[in-house]
C-alpha cells in the first residue's frame, strides 16, 4: 500500500478493558493500535506482533500497518500514538505476511476484532508477567464469553448480563418517571432515561409527536 493508502482518520475514544484507546478509520472499517494491549497484558511485544501477522491471524484481526492520524491543535498538527514499534525482524514467522514499511506506521486491528483477539490470550502468561489482577479479570471476561458463544451456537441469541442489569434500572427509572410530581423531576429523568437508551445502544430518535401540529 502507499503511504496515502495508510492514513487513518480519528474518529472516537473507548474504554477498553481499563485502556482509553483511539481509535481510527482507514478504508471505511475502524481500528485500534495492537501495542497498547498488548503493553496492558504485559506481554512480550515481539511474540504479540508476531502473532497478529502470522498466516490466518492477518484476516481473522484484519491486521494492517497504519500511520497514526494527526490532529491539527491551534494551526499545528500533533500525532498520536508515537511509534514505539520495533522493526520487524526479516525472518520471522510472520515476515511473508509484512508489507513494506512505511517511516511512523504502527501496526492496527480491526476494532470488531479486538475482543476476540483477547479471548485468544493465554491468561497464565499474563498471571506469569506479574499482571495478577489483569489475568483474573481476564480470565472471568473469557468465561462470560464462553457461556455467550454457548448461548448464541445453541438458542440462537446471547445477551450480555450486564445490559440486562441496564434494563431493570430502565424500567424502574420509566416507572419512577410516571410517580414525580413536578415538570422538573419528570425531565431530568427523561434525560437519565435517553442516557441508558444510548448506553444500551439504541439512542432514541426524535419524538415523532414532537413534530405534530397539536393545535390544528
Amino acid at each position: 500500500m502507499s503511504a496515502p493508502d495508510l492514513k487513518t482518520v480519528p474518529v472516537n475514544f473507548i474504554r477498553f478493558h481499563g485502556l482509553t484507546l483511539l481509535v481510527v478509520e482507514n478504508g471505511g472499517v475502524e481500528y485500534v493500535a495492537v501495542k497498547p494491549i498488548s503493553d496492558m497484558l504485559g506481554l512480550a511485544w515481539r511474540k504479540v506482533r508476531d502473532t497478529v501477522m502470522s498466516g490466518d491471524n492477518v484476516e481473522l484481526y484484519g491486521t494492517k500497518r497504519l500511520l497514526p492520524p494527526s490532529f491539527d491543535v491551534y494551526g499545528g498538527d500533533v500525532l498520536v500514538p508515537e511509534n514505539t514499534e520495533n522493526p520487524p525482524d526479516l525472518d520471522g514467522e510472520g515476515a511473508k505476511n509484512r508489507e513494506p514499511l512505511v517511516q511512523g506506521a504502527l501496526l492496527y486491528i480491526r476494532l470488531d476484532c479486538a475482543q476476540f483477539f483477547l479471548s485468544g490470550v493465554n491468561t497464565n502468561k499474563v498471571r506469569a508477567n506479574g499482571r495478577t489482577a489483569t489475568a483474573d479479570k481476564l480470565l472471568a471476561v473469557k468465561k462470560e464469553w464462553a457461556k455467550a458463544l454457548h448461548d448464541y451456537e445453541t438458542l440462537g441469541v446471547a445477551r450480555k448480563r450486564s445490559n440486562l442489569d441496564d434494563l431493570k434500572a430502565l424500567q424502574g427509572l420509566i416507572k419512577t418517571r410516571t410517580l414525580v410530581e413536578t415538570p422538573q423531576e419528570r425531565a431530568a429523568l427523561s434525560l437519565v432515561i435517553a442516557r441508558v437508551f444510548v448506553d444500551l445502544g439504541v439512542p432514541l430518535g426524535e419524538d415523532p409527536q414532537g413534530a405534530l401540529d397539536l393545535h390544528r
